[in-house]
């Protein structure tokens, strides 16, 4: 079973956008089709984040994954293969 990257996300920023674009977590939540209890505790930074959720939850809020999370965001060979079962 493949591993799941995550991704050390700025949940600040992350309510910040989504206030900014007049969304709620239900509906920041159904873009990203996760539940708002998963994007209040990913906003709480309570709960982990993937990488692949992590985009969208940037996608949904139009803006450069980067501007939402703590650290870029860089995968590994190793990490690669662990994933998705190929190093390249």
């Amino acid at each position: 079973m493949p591993r799941t990257i995550t991704a050390r996300v700025n949940g600040a920023a992350i309510r910040t956008f989504r206030v900014l674009r007049n969304l709620n977590t239900r509906e920041l939540a159904e873009r990203v089709e996760t539940t708002a209890q998963h994007i209040s505790n990913v906003e709480l930074e309570t709960r982990p984040c993937s990488a692949v959720l992590a985009q969208r939850i940037a996608d949904a809020l139009a803006v450069d994954c980067d501007a939402i999370l703590r650290e870029p965001l860089t995968v590994t060979a190793a990490q690669r293969k662990r994933t998705t079962g190929t190093a390249a």
